[in-house]
Order: C-alpha cells, then sequence, then structure tokens
C-alpha cells in the first residue's frame, strides 16, 4: 500500500509528502524504500530526500491497481499536504485537485498559468487557463471568469493560434454580455 501511494503521488516520490499522506514514519518509510530499491522498484535520488519509481509501467502498475474512490481521496490527501508546504508548487496542486475531482483546482490552475505566463511560457499558459475554462463550463455563475480566462488564452495565442484567438475571443465576448462585464466589450 505504502509504494500505492507514492504512485499516486507521481513519477519521484519526495520523502517526507509521502511520509505525511502514508501516515507512516521516517524510519518505516526508509525500511520500505530499502526493499524497494533492493526489489529495483525504486531509485533513492542522489539528494537523499526523494525516490523516483525505477520505471514508468511499475509506477502505473501500482497506481492502476488502486481503486479510484480511493485514488481520488489519495490525490486530495497530497493536494494537501502540497498546500501545506510554505511555497507550493501550484501545478503539482492543480493536477492533485484535478484528478480529486475538487474545484479548488480552478484557482491553482489559474496560479500555475499566471507563474507560465510571468515565465513567458504562454502556450503553457494557455494549457493552464485552457483546463481552468473547462472545469468551469456550465457551471451557473462563473461566466465572467470564464470569459477573462478566454480572453487571457486569446491574448496569448495570437500570434501562435490567430483563428483559435479569434474563436477564444468571440466565446468571451459572448460570455461578457451574458454576465454583464463592459470591461470585455
Amino acid at each position: 500500500q505504502p509504494l500505492s501511494i507514492a504512485a499516486v503521488i507521481g513519477q519521484e516520490a519526495p520523502l517526507d509528502l509521502w511520509a505525511t499522506v502514508a501516515g507512516i514514519g521516517e524510519e518505516d518509510l526508509l525500511a520500505i524504500v530499502e526493499q524497494s530499491v533492493d526489489a529495483h522498484l525504486l531509485e533513492a535520488m542522489p539528494d537523499g530526500v526523494s525516490v523516483r519509481f525505477a520505471h514508468a509501467l511499475i509506477r502505473e502498475a501500482l497506481y492502476e491497481s488502486v481503486l479510484p474512490p480511493r485514488r481520488r481521496a489519495l490525490h486530495q490527501q497530497v493536494a494537501a499536504a502540497l498546500i501545506a508546504d510554505p511555497n507550493p508548487d501550484p501545478d503539482e496542486v492543480a493536477f492533485h485537485l484535478q484528478q480529486s475531482g475538487d474545484a479548488e483546482a480552478v484557482t491553482w490552475l489559474i496560479q500555475a498559468g499566471e507563474r507560465a505566463q510571468r515565465a513567458y511560457a504562454w502556450l503553457t499558459a494557455v494549457e493552464r487557463y485552457n483546463a481552468a475554462t473547462g472545469l468551469l463550463a456550465g457551471v451557473a455563475g462563473q461566466e465572467r471568469l470564464r470569459g477573462w480566462l478566454l480572453f487571457h488564452s486569446a491574448r496569448l495565442r495570437r500570434y501562435s493560434s490567430p483563428a483559435e484567438s479569434i474563436s477564444d475571443l468571440a466565446e468571451a465576448e459572448r460570455l461578457a454580455l451574458r454576465a454583464g462585464d463592459e470591461i470585455l466589450r
């Protein structure tokens, strides 16, 4: 079961995060790590603070062995542990919240998009904004936010994908009109 929890965390699992989510003490976790390294399931990272699966198929098999309801709960626990960190990675948090079905994923996707935009990774920002827009589709009262996200995506893609940008701008304008948003008109 602890290896399945590590598989939910990802291909690489920080030991402190793994211990927190699994509710295992350091000595017990190190014993599991040592046995898993000996069995060639895990590789210890040189920094000593994380491990990674020896092969992606090992992780995938362990991940798929977890029943979907349990997987969702574990993703939620991983997200909560990541959020408790003083400087959480918005991409990681958003991923785990999306996998758990938590609506809070939208907030973290927007933060990840903003971070990507500040780093001039515009297409990555567009991916995060589009993922947030998709989660908001059909959610009553979120038309204004969806419109803003589409507007930002369109601006970021105006040179790389002009046709998609125009389509997003048209949808943003439609949502702005529905929400009564004067700014986008």
